[in-house]
């Protein structure tokens, strides 16, 4: 079965279309990619902690934004660890897409 447009990392998660897919599909997914980033955080961070990212200012760079969940997803993120400013880098995109991220 197809998945969705759907962005998801430790904490949040974006979906914006689920048309013909069931809600115990998508929850079964969201856990295996939750559990596949559970299992990279760890073996990249080892034995040492994150970067704090309170009152830092952020560059999220997306070489590939299509539908812009990964950047919300991602953007969704650093705001809950309470950076002090999110800069999004984007060197091009498609004019179609997520429409939360036109402005």
């Amino acid at each position: 079965m197809p998945l969705p447009p759907l962005a998801v990392s430790l904490h949040h998660d974006i979906l914006t279309d689920a048309t013909g897919v069931t809600k115990g599909y998508i929850e079964e997914e969201k856990a295996r990619i939750r559990n596949k980033l559970e299992q990279r955080e760890r073996q990249y961070y080892q034995n040492r902690n994150p970067r704090n990212l309170e009152g830092k200012t952020v560059i999220i760079f997306d070489d590939g934004i299509a539908t812009g969940n990964t950047v919300l997803v991602t953007v969704a993120l650093v705001h809950h660890q309470k950076a002090k400013k999110n800069i999004a880098a984007v060197p091009g995109g498609i004019p179609i897409g997520n429409p939360q991220t036109k402005g």
